[in-house]
């Protein structure tokens, strides 16, 4: 296993492993984790032999968002350096949205706020029944600005503005239901099941598998008759 510490790297089969690993603060996120994931993801995206990518914490924690020691006080610390961080956590979830490897989070404890976000922008998340997830940013004082794009896209809007406004921390079977995890498993087992998973998807052709999750996202927020022509003109440019 390698890694700058803060981010662990090790490859299962064709699945490359990226473990956060802050245990003393839940693996929140500071610049430097931020960076370091980045950085990694990029590896694993160029590497040929890694055919799908595996995002997951250490210590029965996923991640417990932004690291917000980092920055006691927002409005006292360098302008410049709360603006990097916060232009990487928006980079970090673009990042995994557009991934062109399958991409799947494996969740255990707590997963909130931008912590959460990440694992909605994977492909698939899998979470242990110990998994409590949730946006509790208001209830700290804190503007939930860095979450939005990512429960957009995941839940219709009263379910999503719900979520933020009352601050809820769901379980693993009621996060679910919102359809927010896509595979429940016992403590422990997240891992396990999210290389299980890992493995059918890196199965696919690659190509194959990154041009249907463009389209997916292409025809998202389109009509009907919109997501259809983009299909007409996607399945003839495939026969050229």
């Amino acid at each position: 296993m390698s890694g700058d510490g803060r981010l662990l790297e090790t490859d299962e089969g064709a699945a490359r492993i990226l473990v956060l690993n802050r245990p003393r603060v839940r693996n929140a996120l500071d610049t430097a984790l931020c960076a370091a994931l980045l950085e990694a993801l990029a590896r694993a995206e160029a590497a040929p032999g890694v055919r799908a990518i595996i995002l997951t914490g250490c210590d029965g924690a996923f991640c417990s968002g932004a690291d917000t020691r980092e920055f006691p006080d927002p409005l006292g610390a360098r302008r410049s350096d709360f603006a990097r961080r916060t232009h990487l956590l928006a980079e970090l979830q673009t990042r995994l949205s557009v991934c062109p490897k399958p991409l799947v989070a494996a969740c255990d404890g707590p997963a909130i706020g931008v912590g959460a976000s990440l694992a909605m922008c994977c492909d698939l998340a899998v979470a242990s029944r110990g998994l409590r997830l949730g946006f509790p940013e208001f209830r700290h004082g804190i503007l939930p600005a860095m979450v939005l794009a990512a429960l957009h896209r995941c839940l219709p809007p009263k379910p999503a503005f719900r979520l933020i406004a009352l601050g809820e921390l769901l379980s693993a079977e009621a996060a679910h239901a919102y359809g927010i995890v896509s595979h429940l498993t016992e403590d422990g087992e997240a891992l396990g099941t999210a290389l299980e998973l890992a493995g059918r998807l890196a199965r696919i052709d690659a190509g194959l598998y990154w041009r249907g999750k463009a389209l997916f996202a292409e025809t998202r927020d389109t009509s009907f008759d919109e997501a259809l022509s983009l299909g007409v003109r996607a399945t003839l440019a495939a026969r050229r």
